[in-house]
């Protein structure tokens, strides 16, 4: 019966097993997993919460000072122990390969929203450069020498075209845009 129980967890294990690699492969495809990681290990931790007090059971059952079995049975008990290691061993690793898919989707995540920062910080100095220009042609000074000429309106408008044109250039080869 005991070696029945703990062989029940055998398919469990391989489903959560495939539940893992499908997360690897999701993390990398750009797709968010966190929800899908949270259950993963809420189901890990089910898992060694149920197998942590079997191990410690089977540990009492097989300490040859008690002699409640024979050889044979104790042989048969160690056997059913080391199934009941590997399953536990195994949710170790699914645990620590859930945690790093978990990080590697942060990582994901904080680089597009790098990304987004820097698309987002390329245009606003766009626009910075053209409110300076238009901030002091917008003031009223008497002695500018550029109000005084007829093409004046056409040179502000020129310039700002021109630190636009510039600035955006500058950003897309850098890779901002």
């Amino acid at each position: 019966m005991l070696d029945e129980l703990v062989d029940s967890f055998v398919p469990t294990m391989d489903r959560i097993g495939e539940r893992v690699e499908d997360l690897g492969e999701a993390v990398f495809a750009g797709r968010q997993v966190q929800n899908d990681v949270f259950a993963l290990r809420r189901d890990l931790v089910t898992i060694r919460r149920v197998m942590g007090p079997m191990g410690d059971a089977m540990a009492v059952l097989l300490r040859r000072e008690l002699g409640l079995f024979d050889e044979e049975t104790r042989h048969y008990l160690h056997d059913i122990y080391d199934h009941l290691l590997r399953i536990t061993q195994t949710v170790e690793a699914y645990q620590d390969l859930a945690a790093g898919a978990l990080e590697a989707n942060l990582t994901v995540v904080s680089n597009k929203v790098n990304e987004v920062a820097r698309t987002l910080t390329a245009y606003a100095a766009i626009f910075a450069a053209l409110t300076l220009v238009s901030g002091v042609y917008g003031m009223n000074f008497e002695h500018m020498p550029e109000l005084g000429w007829r093409l004046g309106y056409p040179y502000a408008l020129g310039l700002m075209v021109a630190l636009a044109t510039g600035l955006w250039g500058f950003f897309k080869r850098k890779g901002w845009l």
